[in-house]
This record gives structure tokens, C-alpha cells and sequence, in this order.
């Protein structure tokens, strides 16, 4: 049988992807579903140097298969198993040995028994803990601390250090990129990340947002961003996406890429639920829990168009509607754009703005919204919509290819509407408000067509996309391989 399959996750970029948040929620989901996988697999995370705490939920819940290293943390147990190699502790000992008899040198002369007893006590060192006492003590009545003992003492330790150093230099000292030899493949769940590697990748491009909206980033980042992702994609050994909307828009239509190095893994329903806390103890902190409200769970960005819903809210005011609420989460504040578009539409209080909520709260957040609403003018998928079905919260979203690939399991239950009309927009949610209840009951008949595919079935995929990957890489770099990666 070969050995386990070791797959490493890089999550630690300017900020450690965190379980729920973006491109995080499609790592740490499908470390789970690794870890849950009839073949045995190991995973192994790397979080920013201090950030570990943030990979605690998904490590407990990963049935021991999940490990979790800090950058430097991860050097050194590299490092540590490096030591463990018997030739390397054999020469450590013999180091020891070597010290122990300098530090314990009296002025005592070998005269001509002095190559005997030289090579009687290389014999001895490093063998075992009495070899050691046994070469240092002939060592300390044999030699003394003449000179000609100091010189043998200190080119015999020199040569042991330059042979540990060999032996640990590539581990303890090496560039980051180097210590990703410790896996069989790497995951880069996000293309922007400026490393080598000596491993086979699998490169996961979400969606390449700022080439189609290029007014989002400063001129500069832009053409730094196209020139890392050109390198990154070229770099690896595959380039993977989620939709095949993607896939044709973004790694053929953007980057050119061929069809042999892309493949398409389609993700599954988020599988990080919490228990929603009790709704007092809730409300008394989120106080919009009493209302009725369109939820909208994003980061502020320009594409992810929150103004649409701005607009929409204030269409409803003009309309009469005197109690719909909007509310944002995300962990940043409200940029000032959008803030000045509240206050110019005169809807300072429809629109309220959470910052980043815990899970547990967001559940019940989604349980209690008339809707969840994503506007989005470019995405590669919604998680959040998923994470809505499964808090029976009904949903809608912007017309776009992708959302409309996503989602096209629901039928005519899912509600579309284009994110530039506010008025078609305001439509949609007068019909989540006035009509909630059917609309949920529709969506929740046919969520099972979305949730009958799990993490695990999306791991099993990415498995075999990895093995692939594994054998294109020994194919290119002209490997043999010795030992395949099977079940144990």
C-alpha cells in the first residue's frame, strides 16, 4: 500500500484566511472535506506567524487529519524531523562528545600514543551515551590540553559542524519556498501569492474582478496584480476555478491558458454552521434583529455594488414602504462613497451597517431577514446565497453568467434581477417582502438539486485533480516516482 497523501493548504497571505470569510470559506470547507474522506489524506494549513488561533475551528473538527503551522512554527518542525534522522543525531553526539573532552583537558601530554588513542576514540563517539563517556574521559587523561589536543579538537569539530550544516541547511535556513518540499502537493487557494515552488500547485483563481474592473485598484496595482497572476498561473502545475462561466471568461478569455492546465471543481454548501444564539441574547446586542431587513453578507467593494441596494432602499421609501431595513455586514466600515449615497437618498435610517459578525450570530441573522440580496457585478459564486438556503432564508442575486450557472439547480424559484436596474431591484424585493413564504417554500423544494452535493464529494474531486497535478509535474520535470500516493 503507498503511503498517505500530504496535502498542504497556504492560507497565509497579507492576513491568514479565516474559515468565514471569502476565499477562506472555500479553504477551510474543503480541508474538512478532506479530513472527512474515506481515503486517508493528511492536511496541512499554514497560517501567518501568531494567527494559528484563527484555523482552530476547522483543525477540531478535522478527525486529527488537520495539522496547522505558523510560517516559523512550520520551519521548525521541518527542522525537527530533519533531526531526527539517525546520521544527523549520531554526529550531534559525536559533537558533544568532542566538547565535553575540551571542556575537561588537563595539561597532560599524548607523546607517540597519540593516533592510537585518536582513532580509539572516533571509534567510540557518537555510538551510544557510554561511548560518549568512555572516548571523553580517555580523551581527558590522553591528551591533556596541549596544543596538538586543542588543534585535533578543533578541526574535528569544525568538520562535524560543516557536515550537520549540509545535512540541516536546506531546512533551517532555506527561502519559504524550499520548505514547501514537506507535502506531496500545495493548494494556493488565491492566486496572489509571489512564491516559488518546488512542488507540484494547484492554483485556484476565483475570479480575475480587477481586469474587468479596473477603475476598482490604482493603475500601478493593477499592472502588478496582472503581472503576478500571469506568473503565478504560469507557474503552476494547474490552474483550477469553480464555474465554468470562469473558466471561459477569466483563465481562457484573460489569461489564455490551455485547456490541458484548467480544470473545473464545483464547490459544494458551506459546512461551518453554528448553533444561532438565543434571539434575546442576540437582540439585545443587534437590535436590527427586530426588523424586517434584506441582508446583504459582503466585504465593501466597488463590483460587490452595495449602492444598488442604496438605491433600491430609497425607490422603496419613495414607494411608501415605511419599514424595510438594509443591512451590511463585512469587516470593514462603510466607505465613504457609500455613506455619502445614504445620506443624499436621505435613507440614513434604512441602512445599517454590523461589521464582521460572529457565525453564530449570522445564522440568525439569515433566519430572521425577509431576504438575503446579492447585487454583485462580478463573482465567481455566493456562498453566502448557499448559506442562506441553509438557514431557510430566501435569496436573489444579480443576472450574472456565473450566479445564474450557480444557482440554476433552483429553477424558476430563483429570483434574478439585473444589479444595474434599481427599479427591477426594488421589484425583487417587494416580492421577498410581500411574498416570503412562497418564494422560501419554492427554493427550499428544490435546494436539495444545490445540497446534495457535500465538501466530501468536492474533495474527492480536488483529490484527483492533485493526483494529476502530482503526475504532470513528474512528467515535466522528467521524475520517476518511487512511491505513490494511495489509501493507506
Amino acid at each position: 500500500m503507498g503511503r498517505i497523501m500530504r496535502i498542504g493548504i497556504w492560507c497565509a497571505y497579507h492576513v491568514t484566511l479565516e474559515p468565514s470569510e471569502g476565499i477562506g470559506v472555500f479553504a477551510h470547507n474543503l480541508a474538512l472535506g478532506l479530513s472527512s474522506m474515506q481515503e486517508k489524506v493528511e492536511v496541512v494549513m499554514v497560517a501567518r506567524n501568531g494567527q494559528e488561533d484563527v484555523m482552530s475551528p476547522t483543525v477540531s473538527k478535522g478527525n486529527g487529519r488537520i495539522r496547522v503551522f505558523s510560517i516559523e512554527s512550520f520551519s521548525k518542525h521541518i527542522a525537527s524531523e530533519a533531526n531526527g534522522k539517525e546520521e544527523v543525531q549520531s554526529l550531534k553526539l559525536q559533537l558533544d562528545t568532542i566538547r565535553h573532552a575540551h571542556q575537561r583537558a588537563s595539561r597532560r601530554s599524548l607523546d607517540r600514543y597519540e593516533s592510537k588513542i585518536t582513532r580509539v576514540i572516533e571509534r567510540f563517539s557518537g555510538r551510544s551515551r557510554l561511548g560518549n563517556r568512555v572516548s571523553g574521559s580517555l580523551a581527558y587523561f590522553a591528551f591533556g590540553a596541549n596544543k596538538v589536543y586543542r588543534e585535533f579538537l578543533r578541526v574535528k569539530s569544525r568538520r562535524i559542524e560543516r557536515k550537520l550544516g549540509r545535512e540541516n541547511s536546506e531546512v533551517v535556513n532555506a527561502p519559504s519556498h524550499q520548505l514547501l518540499e514537506h507535502c506531496d502537493v500545495w493548494l494556493v487557494p488565491y492566486v496572489c501569492l509571489d512564491m516559488k515552488f518546488s512542488k507540484p500547485t494547484v492554483v485556484t483563481i476565483h475570479d480575475l474582478v480587477t481586469y474587468h474592473f479596473p477603475e476598482t485598484v490604482s493603475p500601478e496595482a493593477l499592472i502588478s496584480i496582472k503581472q503576478l497572476v500571469a506568473k503565478v498561473s504560469e507557474q503552476s502545475t494547474i490552474a483550477a476555478c469553480l464555474t465554468d462561466f470562469i473558466r471561459r471568461n477569466d483563465l481562457i478569455g484573460q489569461l489564455g491558458l490551455p485547456e490541458s492546465k484548467i480544470r473545473v471543481v464545483s464547490p459544494a454548501p458551506p459546512i461551518d454552521f453554528q448553533t444561532p444564539p438565543r434571539f434575546e441574547d442576540a437582540a439585545a446586542e443587534y437590535p436590527i434583529l427586530h426588523s424586517k431587513y434584506i441582508l446583504y453578507p459582503s466585504a465593501f467593494r466597488a463590483y460587490k455594488n452595495h449602492q444598488a441596494l442604496i438605491h433600491a432602499i430609497r425607490i422603496l421609501k419613495d414607494r411608501g414602504d415605511r419599514e424595510t431595513q438594509i443591512v451590511f455586514t463585512g469587516i470593514q466600515s462603510m466607505p465613504e462613497n457609500l455613506r455619502k449615497l445614504v445620506s443624499e437618498n436621505r435613507v440614513e435610517d434604512r441602512v445599517h451597517t454590523l461589521g464582521k459578525c460572529p457565525r453564530d450570530v449570522l445564522s440568525l441573522l439569515y433566519q430572521r431577514a425577509v431576504g438575503t440580496v446579492v447585487p454583485s457585478l462580478y463573482e465567481q459564486g455566493s456562498f453566502p446565497l448557499m448559506e442562506a438556503l441553509h438557514w431557510q432564508c430566501p435569496i436573489a442575486s444579480s443576472r450574472i453568467p456565473s450566479l445564474v450557472e450557480q444557482f440554476s439547480p433552483l429553477g424558476q424559484s430563483m429570483l434574478h434581477f439585473s444589479p444595474h436596474d434599481y427599479e427591477e431591484l426594488a421589484d425583487t424585493i417587494e416580492t421577498l417582502r410581500d411574498s416570503r413564504e412562497r418564494v422560501l417554500q419554492s427554493q427550499q423544494y428544490m435546494k436539495s438539486r444545490i445540497f446534495d452535493r457535500t465538501w466530501k464529494d468536492a474533495a474527492e474531486d480536488w483529490v484527483r485533480v492533485f493526483r494529476e497535478a502530482i503526475v504532470m509535474y513528474e512528467k515535466s520535470k522528467d521524475i520517476t516516482p518511487t512511491t505513490s500516493c494511495k489509501a493507506a
